[in-house]
């Protein structure tokens, strides 16, 4: 797997979906949003989080 491609994902939204995906991230994986923002930039997700968020991703779940 790509080191960052987390982070390339956030940075190709544009500013209201950047919202919603951090909505998402923090519903998701019961953190705050400055420590999501600091996991996208750090790349500091562990295996069961950065599976559920890539899982999010890919089937378009963090949209709803």
């Amino acid at each position: 797997m790509e080191v960052f491609l987390i982070k390339k994902f956030y940075e190709g939204l544009d500013r209201g979906e950047k919202g919603k995906f951090l909505l998402w991230l923090q519903a998701t994986l019961e953190i705050s949003q400055s420590t999501a923002i600091t996991r996208i930039n750090s790349d500091g997700w562990r295996n069961v989080e950065r599976d559920a968020v890539m899982t999010g991703i890919d089937n378009g779940t963090w949209k709803q």
